[in-house]
């Protein structure tokens, strides 16, 4: 087995061939895709939702976190609201 230049019509025939034939890379290498290596294909399925698993999760911690910085510009403004009634209450 050697390291393999994915393009990106292998991939989308790899999604294709996952989505018929399962997991199973001899089917898959067998009757979709017979230039590459069952553990390369195994290998490269893997390697693609891992990466979608860690975009995802990226993108729900930077949603969390514009969420945070939300909740803490609302905060300061409750508290310089607060800051202003207190001014007016005392004629400053």
């Amino acid at each position: 087995m050697s390291y393999h230049k994915w393009t990106k019509e292998e991939e989308k025939m790899l999604s294709n061939a996952v989505s018929k034939y399962g997991l199973n890379w001899s089917a898959i290498n067998k009757n979709s895709i017979p230039n590459i290596d069952p553990i390369c294909l195994k290998n490269k399925y893997y390697a693609v939702v891992h990466n979608i698993k860690m975009r995802q999760q990226r993108k729900q911690q930077m949603q969390l976190l514009q969420l945070e910085s939300n909740k803490s510009d609302t905060n300061i403004q409750e508290y310089d609201d607060i800051i202003s009634r207190i001014k007016m209450i005392m004629g400053q």
